[in-house]
């Protein structure tokens, strides 16, 4: 059940039943994409306002995790890098950034637009590769101002994002847990 954003949220791939547009069960944290090219991300979180979201995403040729396309109700998302790639199980993964639309009444649907290079290819045991895949989500409300271009506001906007995702990540590590979502 969809549950508010309030001091913030961490999910997890867990294993479940994902249809068409993800494996089943992760691999070393990590979800992969199976043959959608239009596979959807839900989160289950609502409230009203913007949330600010990191995600790891991951793929095995480290230049098709650029040009990633996220969209909410159809509206395109901004999702851009905060680091660089790091290998991880012979895996290049990236952590984005993205200010996603909150919704009052349940939650959040965001749909990842595939390119050819990031969808699976065919034998991907050992001659292909695998699609695109998705760790860790870490969520905190985005503060007012978040998105909006240079200046004042937007620095404070971003100070207190990130004060908001290191309480996230305290209140991780006292419960024993680490994310690369909140580094």
């Amino acid at each position: 059940a969809p549950r508010p954003v309030g001091r913030g949220m961490l999910i997890r791939p867990e294993p479940s039943f994902c249809a068409l547009d993800w494996q089943d069960l992760p691999e070393a944290g990590i979800r992969w994409s199976k043959r959608s090219p239009c596979p959807k991300v839900l989160l289950p979180c609502h409230g009203t306002g913007r949330a600010l979201m990191q995600m790891v995403l991951a793929h095995d040729r480290p230049e098709d995790l650029a040009g990633i396309t996220l969209c909410c109700d159809g509206v395109p998302l901004e999702a851009r890098p905060l680091s660089g790639w790091t290998a991880g199980d012979g895996t290049a993964r990236c952590l984005f950034r993205a200010v996603v639309p909150l919704r009052p009444d349940g939650p959040v649907v965001l749909d990842l637009i595939l390119t050819p290079g990031q969808c699976p290819a065919p034998g991907q045991r050992g001659l292909g590769w695998r699609g695109i895949g998705l760790g860790d989500i870490a969520l905190v409300r985005a503060a007012a101002g978040t998105g909006r271009g240079a200046g004042l506001v937007s620095l404070w906007a971003e100070r207190v994002n990130n004060a908001r995702l290191r309480r996230l990540r305290r209140e991780l590590s006292r419960a024993g847990e680490v994310s690369a979502a909140i580094p």
